[in-house]
């Protein structure tokens, strides 16, 4: 991966400022010169002017709040003035790059780099899961055909696109015996699903859902264990509950992300759309709204509340790891879900340290360490899958 340093931020605010059409004639000059130096550098000129190139980016930056980006950004490069032309120059530069330091990706995208896989790389996660049917067979995911289906007692299973679509197999729909199917995503995996009534789950790596075939009686009702991201048909006839170790989410419509690691010492529910009711293993009982979140902590079993961003809660399911004032500590024990890693910190004080940023959890782990590492004053040194992490001295 091509280093960064400031002649590659120099060159991409350039390019920025070409789609924003703002440049003058001195930095048209530099841009031909930049242009002459190698056909690698035509090309990826004529790339970033593609139609499809500029959607994709700006997929992503609907996503991004560009005030604070930009900030973030200013204070990596002392910049005070100029503010309203570059916030402008901001809004093209975000759509070909990732917003941690708005042209980063850039020059760290596999796209663009020619440098070939070594032993250290370290790949990300992909969608893949074990489905375990309500007979106890078992189903590697990933070795399914599109298309191909898969006979339930009750139901019927269509696999396409990398995703589990149920729906009700009519003949039995009046069968009062309740049939439940697990779905494993394992370490580095992810995998959605559509449930019979429609409701769509995001799982996210090392979680487990187990869920009815068909929802009957009067209630729809799952557990999970992990991660999962939810999209609730409604019903108001037939709530749906969300049971987790120690609390459970009740909801009739609406859109929430359940964070319930077995090994963590707290569970959370944010919401994004709609209104939950989430009930705690003591009792607590608390009613949320979008951009709330609910936190149970397992050490001494509180229940307690929060106004959140909840947006960044949902961003995993888009492909996008968001972090808010976390610990480094805290994002490498996300990372170690979806890399195959293992880590040290050789010091507190890099354990410690205070990251807020988007990276995306489809580039190498290389690359995402590479970008914290340039933002931080911490060092990264990877032997294969393991990762020693220390103060800059």
């Amino acid at each position: 991966m091509n280093n960064l340093d400031e002649k590659d931020i120099d060159i991409s605010l350039l390019l920025a400022r070409y789609l924003g059409g703002t440049l003058n004639e001195e930095q048209k000059q530099e841009l031909d010169e930049w242009l002459a130096e190698s056909k690698a550098n035509a090309r990826l000129f004529e790339e970033l002017q593609s139609e499809e190139f500029y959607s994709q980016r700006k997929s992503f930056i609907d996503k991004i709040d560009l005030q604070k980006e930009w900030k973030q950004f200013e204070q990596q490069r002392n910049i005070t003035n100029q503010r309203k032309i570059y916030l402008k120059v901001l809004r093209y530069a975000a759509a070909i790059m990732l917003p941690l330091m708005v042209v980063t990706y850039l020059f760290t995208s596999d796209l663009f780099s020619d440098k070939p896989l070594t032993a250290n790389t370290l790949q990300p996660g992909h969608k893949d899961a074990t489905l375990i049917l309500s007979t106890g067979e078992e189903i590697k995911l990933s070795e399914l055909k599109h298309g191909e289906v898969i006979n339930e007692l009750d139901a019927t299973i269509n696999h396409q696109s990398q995703q589990l679509s149920y729906h009700d197999d009519q003949a039995v729909v009046e069968d009062t015996i309740i049939k439940y199917n697990t779905l494993i995503v394992g370490h580095g995996q992810e995998y959605n699903i559509e449930l019979s009534d429609g409701t769509q789950v995001w799982l996210n790596s090392e979680s487990r859902l187990k869920y009815p075939t068909q929802f009957k009686g009067n209630v729809r009702e799952l557990e999970i264990e992990g991660e999962g991201f939810f999209k609730v048909a409604h019903n108001k006839d037939m709530p749906f509950v969300v049971k987790t170790a120690h609390m459970d989410i009740q909801v009739l419509g609406t859109s929430f992300n359940v964070n319930a690691y077995a090994e963590e010492d707290y569970m959370s529910t944010t919401l994004l759309e709609g209104s939950v009711k989430v009930l705690s293993d003591n009792g607590e009982t608390y009613v949320i709204k979008p951009d709330q979140q609910v936190v149970y902590y397992t050490l001494n079993g509180t229940l307690t509340s929060k106004e959140v961003d909840a947006r960044m809660y949902a961003l995993w399911i888009e492909g996008v790891f968001a972090f808010e004032e976390e610990s480094l500590q805290q994002i490498m024990h996300k990372f170690s879900r979806w890399y195959d890693i293992n880590y040290t910190f050789e010091d507190e004080e890099a354990a410690q340290k205070i990251f807020s940023g988007k990276l995306p959890r489809f580039q190498t782990c290389n690359e995402l360490l590479e970008i914290i590492e340039k933002t931080t004053s911490v060092t990264f040194e990877i032997n294969n899958n393991q990762i020693r992490i220390s103060s800059k001295k």
